[in-house]
């Protein structure tokens, strides 16, 4: 999602903001650091204070630094827990397999199957100036890959092949994170998503992987979307009618075939993660699990084949690991047998995902209309745009940090990526995002009224009385300051004018070009170097032409955005006045401050705040106040593609409404995101290296560590 950029601002605004003023520099935990080898490759200095932090120049002269990589690695403090690995030898993970057995299970020795969730990211992209966050991945928060660690060296993706099936983090480190349930056993949950993993990755040769995979669907997006989804995986004749009918497909034609051979059902890597998951926390693997799913029948059913597909791909892995690792001779190999599906272990998990959100008074469940409600009984809500967005905004272009002109000029630069990814046309999101920059410059006012000025002795404009001289001087300086931010847009029209112009001209050289092409293509069409500049260049074409809707947005944005300056010019008296100074209390006595709060519940103490904080909490409110049935955050989120998902295919156009990227496994363990499952509980754990960027620290103390705080959590999420 490399140019989420903007659109996500607008949606930025919605963030569920966490204000908690956390460290922003790098810590080593535990037995080993990076090696100065290592270090240079990844920030071009030994500084270690700064791997996992991402650095912003704002262009002039100062700088803001976001500790996006990190995770906590004690109570109050950010860091790195560095892990070495070896791929192709049976020891080369061992110590990864000792810290999550120890942190998991209270016992490094321990011989307990191991499922974890892995995130490859790129720390050596640490800096940038903010004009270029676009090509930074900084929506993706530099996350680009997700996937499964098993333990003994052996890892699960999407694509099945993915780096041969082992870790390859040399110069590409992967985070690993626990996926917990409150009141359930660490061994209960890992094993029984282990059970869907093994199953949606080993059977039918595993998931289709699509080609644009940071632009693909996301389908899974209720109960019973995953629930078909497994079924038709395990059974081979099972039909959704409904959807063969609305893509034109055979009444009978088997939903298998659209998982693997539809370019709308191919999954990718964190798609594939996440309904392993969704069905491990939701689906028992035993009779009675997938009686109460099915009902007596069915279920029965479907259980005997997949304990049958499970001793075949159990069976196959051990084989290939077991060849992989040299781990027995090749006449050996061919006897190694299957496992059965630990119903026994499995038994113990009473309380699935969807039992705590609805109980059992209607079974089976399948019949229950709830599990087609969007997102009910997932581990998490999908993300769309305006989460996505929001999560960046917060992170790098948070308005109290990079003022509010880079952080309003980011928001609207995103109208041409909105119109590529949903077909909104940008006057359209135009609109909509300047409910929201209206908003941020309100709270902006706020925050500048509040802070205390020398030139005062110290009080700030806010507690000046009505009609102050200092507040209209203060008043004056703000907006002229503001408009000359704002020049580029306000005095662009010109410009705009011109670009429009050599846009159409440039459209207008393209279009013999395409022509040509196609005319050849004609006479050679199975001519694969000619088709591929057939697509360049209507590609190309396609974003000149948005790039013109998007010109003569901005162009009729122009009075819009005057219009929008005066009226908050006009309400700068009362946002100044001292009932409206940037406070503890201000946030305590507003309305919603409860959801709030709830959505910053990683704050340990709101009387600690900043008036930035709480400028930025400020604004978070307001986004996400109701206002009637809807908050602004609501009408960001709720756009719908332009074209019906079912219609897409025909018209050969693609838009796309949820996504669920590798970047969400870390915000869930950071507290960025807040739409979970209230029982989920995603911890993590420490960062695999390769061996030879690691070494160990001569002054390392275990009593520094915070192993035993991690044991003690997960001990205690079982009792929860």
């Amino acid at each position: 999602m490399k140019k989420l950029n903007l659109i996500y601002i607008i949606l930025t605004i919605v963030l569920s903001a966490n204000a908690k003023a956390v460290l922003n520099e790098n810590f080593f935990q535990g037995k080993y650091k990076l090696n100065d080898d290592a270090l240079h490759m990844y920030i071009g200095s030994t500084d270690s204070k700064k791997f996992g932090t991402f650095t912003i120049n704002l262009g002039d002269g100062s700088t803001v630094v976001v500790p996006d990589l990190l995770y906590p690695v004690g109570k109050t403090v950010l860091g790195t827990r560095v892990l070495p690995v070896t791929d192709e030898t049976a020891d080369g993970s061992i110590e990864v397999d000792k810290i999550l057995s120890e942190i998991m299970y209270g016992d490094a020795q321990a011989n307990k199957e191991i499922f974890s969730v892995i995130l490859y990211n790129h720390p050596e992209m640490h800096v940038t100036t903010f004009d270029k966050l676009n090509d930074a991945l900084r929506t993706e928060m530099g996350i680009t890959h997700a996937g499964s660690y098993i333990g003994g060296g052996r890892t699960r993706n999407a694509p099945v092949d993915y780096n041969d099936r082992m870790w390859e983090v040399a110069g590409y480190p992967a985070h690993i994170y626990a996926i917990s349930l409150k009141g359930e056993d660490q061994e209960v949950i890992n094993n029984n998503i282990l059970v869907s993993l093994r199953i949606l990755n080993g059977h039918n040769d595993g998931p289709v992987f699509p080609k644009d995979y940071k632009f693909d669907y996301f389908r899974t997006f209720n109960l019973k979307e995953v629930l078909d989804f497994y079924r038709a995986w395990i059974d081979p004749q099972f039909v959704r009618a409904d959807i063969n009918q609305a893509l034109g497909f055979p009444h009978n034609y088997p939903y298998i075939k659209l998982l693997k051979e539809h370019p709308g059902f191919k999954t990718y890597c964190n798609e594939h993660i996440t309904i392993a998951i969704n069905l491990g926390l939701n689906l028992v693997h035993t009779r009675e699990g997938y009686i109460d799913i099915w009902g007596d029948v069915l279920g029965s059913d479907l259980f005997d084949k997949a304990q049958i597909i499970f001793r075949e791909v159990t069976k196959k892995e051990a084989q290939a690991d077991a060849k992989t690792f040299n781990l027995l001779p090749m006449n050996e190999i061919a006897n190694i047998k299957g496992k059965e599906i630990p119903v026994e272990l499995l038994e113990k998990f009473k309380r699935p995902l969807w039992k705590r959100r609805i109980g059992s008074k209607i079974l089976p469940l399948y019949n229950n209309p709830q599990i087609k409600k969007f997102a009910f009984a997932l581990a998490w809500k999908p993300e769309t745009a305006a989460d996505i967005m929001a999560n960046f905004i917060r992170l790098y272009a948070n308005f109290t940090k990079v003022t509010v002109v880079r952080s309003s000029f980011a928001i609207l630069s995103f109208a041409k990526e909105i119109y590529k990814r949903l077909g909104i046309f940008p006057d359209e999101f135009n609109n909509l995002a300047m409910r929201f920059i209206e908003k941020m410059i309100k709270q902006d006012i706020r925050l500048q009224s509040s802070k205390p000025l020398l030139e005062l002795n110290g009080l700030s404009i806010g507690m000046l009385k009505a009609g102050h001289t200092h507040k209209k001087i203060f008043e004056n300086n703000y907006f002229t300051a503001l408009k000359k931010g704002f020049a580029p847009l306000l005095l662009g029209q010109p410009h705009l004018k011109k670009g429009i112009y050599k846009t159409q001209s440039t459209i207008k050289e393209l279009k013999p070009q395409l022509a040509a092409l196609e005319a050849s293509l004609k006479a050679d069409d199975s001519n694969k170097e000619l088709i591929k500049k057939i697509k360049e260049l209507q590609e190309q074409i396609k974003d000149l032409q948005a790039s013109i809707l998007v010109m003569n947005a901005q162009v009729k944005l122009i009075p819009l955005f005057e219009k929008m300056l005066a009226n908050i010019k006009r309400a700068t008296p009362t946002l100044t006045l001292s009932s409206n100074i940037l406070s503890n209390k201000s946030i305590l006595n507003k309305r919603k401050t409860a959801m709030m709060l709830k959505l910053n519940e990683d704050i340990p103490n709101i009387e600690e705040l900043s008036l930035e904080d709480l400028a930025w909490m400020s604004f978070a409110i307001d986004v996400h106040k109701k206002d009637g049935a809807f908050s602004l955050m609501d009408l960001a989120r709720n756009i719908q593609p332009k074209i019906d998902f079912n219609l897409q295919f025909d018209k050969k156009i693609k838009y796309v409404q949820y996504y669920s990227p590798p970047a969400i496994i870390h915000k869930i363990a950071r507290n960025m995101y807040k739409d979970k499952d209230p029982d989920l509980v995603i911890t993590a754990l420490g960062t695999a290296f390769d061996r030879e960027e690691v070494e160990e620290k001569s002054d390392y103390d275990k009593n520094d560590d915070n192993i035993d705080e991690l044991i003690d959590s997960f001990k205690q999420l079982i009792n929860e």
